[in-house]
């Protein structure tokens, strides 16, 4: 096979579905970081039930590059504020620069499994295992 072939996998584009499959395990792993963040958050309020009055609430919105992960105390914000942004094709995982656009540099790689194991040990409602 000549690499001008049009069966050549190299120059074969992505189809639909393969894009589709992609963005579902970058989602699934993104529900996987949500859970970790809830579940330290109940381990936190059961060791201080004084923590209650900061609980936070976690839901995301897709983009088209990204999801971005919010943060709220109370059902009546809107919005919140932004706890991260996870790229759709790679399962990378950004500290938030602004509302609408990450920081540069990836933070981890949910797609590895060991950089999602130091990710979802580390996480935190503050944000602070995001920074460098």
């Amino acid at each position: 096979m000549s690499l001008s072939s049009p069966r050549n996998l190299f120059t074969m584009p992505i189809n639909a579905a393969d894009q589709a499959t992609k963005e579902s395990n970058v989602l699934t792993l993104l529900y996987e970081l949500i859970d970790a963040l809830l579940d330290k958050q109940e381990k936190a309020i059961r060791e201080n039930p004084r923590d209650e009055i900061n609980r936070m609430q976690y839901g995301f919105k897709e983009g088209k590059r990204f999801y971005k992960l919010t943060e709220s105390r109370h059902d009546s914000e809107p919005h919140g504020s932004v706890h991260c942004f996870v790229e759709k094709d790679t399962g990378f995982v950004f500290k938030a620069a602004s509302w609408s656009q990450p920081a540069k540099g990836v933070r981890y790689d949910l797609s590895d499994p060991e950089s999602k194991a130091r990710c979802l040990a580390n996480c935190d409602r503050y944000g602070s295992y995001l920074y460098r």
